[in-house]
């Protein structure tokens, strides 16, 4: 199978590389804060720590330099692989579908009553989707989208592909697609890259328009919320709440895209208490949008007691997984279900703010389970 092909050409993806992990290897020892040998035996104590980060994540978290945080506050952050051990330990996997099928989660949180996106087309060689059209090769997916799309309209692939082949499309010009910030594309470039995701499935849905409040902030970009739950007891908890913040031209809100930024937020207000942007010793902080100039520290996520109130509701309806973590837009009409993460990454909290995620009852409850 072909390597699926990202639409996002104006802003790839910007993993950490091999050059840039030597390059911040270098950084840390001219700056006099860590030596080679001091980075390599920190990497080496963390990497056997509960948290189990690894060497990228020693650099991502800042765990080289002691002016910044002490051995104790290091030791609560939770690395890739230490966070698989607290899913293992934490939920079912018979039940991971449920996150992480989107077709399974939209057809689930929608028959309890949940707001979700109205699926417009499903491309899959088989499977359907109750009324929605399914598509099952290129023949069709062209003649749909010359002639029975509406337009605006979101398409992503069915399974998780860190933003890799979505595509926010606006309208159509003949032969091409128009998509969010004003390029145009043959309609056949998409097709191919939707046919990269083939057999796992590709979806077109709702074009999710954002909350007017965070309109004036980000301008007219789709930004998620990502709330982590813990639950216990039938008590959901909520272990950490960001902001995934859309810049540039981007159409997606995940990290890893170029320019991307996280927010830190309040659990009880929605308040942005921080905004990072960049990895390890290339972070920064933001008081603004880089976009709009508007001031993103003290900003009010719209309708916030009732996103946190339609997560708790819905984080009950999930048995076999007490771990969760929910993708939720905030639109006019009130916060909409995006995506589940039965597996959900932390880093993303950790580094927006800037502390491990590891508190007390997250840790009674993985040695209550021998963990």
């Amino acid at each position: 199978m072909s390597q699926p092909k990202s639409l996002i050409m104006t802003s790839l993806p910007m993993p950490a590389t091999a050059p840039s992990v030597a390059r911040w290897v270098a950084e840390v020892r001219r700056s006099g804060i860590q030596g080679y040998f001091g980075q390599i035996a920190g990497i080496v104590r963390y990497a056997r720590a509960t948290g189990r980060v690894t060497p990228l994540e020693y650099y991502y978290y800042h765990l080289y330099d002691r002016d910044r945080r002490t051995e104790a506050e290091c030791r609560l952050f939770i690395g890739h692989r230490g966070r698989r051990r607290i899913v293992l330990a934490l939920n079912s996997m018979r039940a991971g579908i449920l996150g992480d099928d989107k077709l399974v989660t939209y057809g689930y949180l929608k028959g309890l009553g949940f707001p979700t996106p109205a699926t417009r087309a499903l491309i899959h060689a088989f499977r359907t989707f109750g009324d929605v059209p399914t598509l099952h090769d290129r023949t069709e997916i062209e003649a749909y989208l010359q002639s029975h799309a509406t337009f605006p309209m979101f398409g992503k692939p069915l399974g998780k592909s860190n933003a890799l082949g979505v595509a926010s499309l606006q309208g159509r010009e003949g032969s091409h697609l128009l998509l969010t910030g004003g390029r145009r594309i043959p309609i056949g470039t998409l097709i191919d890259s939707i046919m990269s995701f083939l057999p796992r499935g590709y979806i077109f849905m709702d074009h999710l328009q954002p909350h007017p409040d965070m309109v004036a902030v980000c301008g007219d970009r789709l930004g998620t919320i990502r709330v982590y739950v813990l639950r216990e007891d039938n008590t959901p908890t909520i272990l950490g709440v960001l902001w995934k913040i859309t810049c540039g031209a981007n159409m997606a809100d995940n990290f890893h895209l170029s320019g991307n930024l996280l927010g830190a937020l309040d659990p009880d207000t929605g308040v942005v208490t921080r905004v990072v942007g960049g990895s390890g010793p290339d972070e920064r902080e933001f008081e603004t949008h880089p976009d709009t100039g508007a001031r993103l520290i003290g900003f009010a996520i719209p309708r916030w007691h009732d996103l946190i109130g339609l997560v708790r509701r819905a984080a009950l309806a999930f048995p076999l997984l007490p771990y969760q973590a929910w993708d939720i837009a905030v639109t006019p009409h009130g916060p909409v279900f995006v995506e589940l993460n039965s597996a959900g990454d932390v880093s993303l909290w950790q580094r927006a703010m800037g502390r491990g995620i590891m508190n007390d009852r997250l840790r009674a409850i993985l040695e209550k389970r021998g963990r």
